[in-house]
């Protein structure tokens, strides 16, 4: 009877060791699953910046582009203005030469 107790001894301290073995395994599985729950929300917070950048870098494009149109526009009239300018010189020359040969 001795040696059945002392098998029963062994036996049990075989399975604690076994389940320190599973707890030790569970406790490494958590630390593995909170390490994949902040790798995601780190991952997250990148997609999140990125579209924030992207959508910054559309603004500006956009923003470039008004700008160049406006420009281009203000270029534009200006030549306008310009070349009215110039006729306007010129048919004044044209007047005081007629003015001029009129004497």
């Amino acid at each position: 009877m001795e040696e059945s107790i002392e098998e029963l001894k062994k036996k049990i301290a075989a399975q604690a060791k076994i389940i320190k073995g599973y707890e030790k395994v569970l406790r490494l599985n958590e630390q593995e699953l909170a390490n994949a729950d902040e790798i995601m929300r780190m991952y997250e917070q990148i997609i999140d910046f990125s579209r924030s950048e992207l959508k910054t870098a559309k603004e500006t494009v956009e923003a470039s582009s008004t700008v160049s149109n406006l420009s281009r526009d203000e270029l534009l009239r200006a030549m306008d203005k310009i070349r009215s300018l110039e006729d306007a010189n010129k048919k004044l020359r044209e007047e005081s030469l007629q003015f001029g040969s009129a004497d």
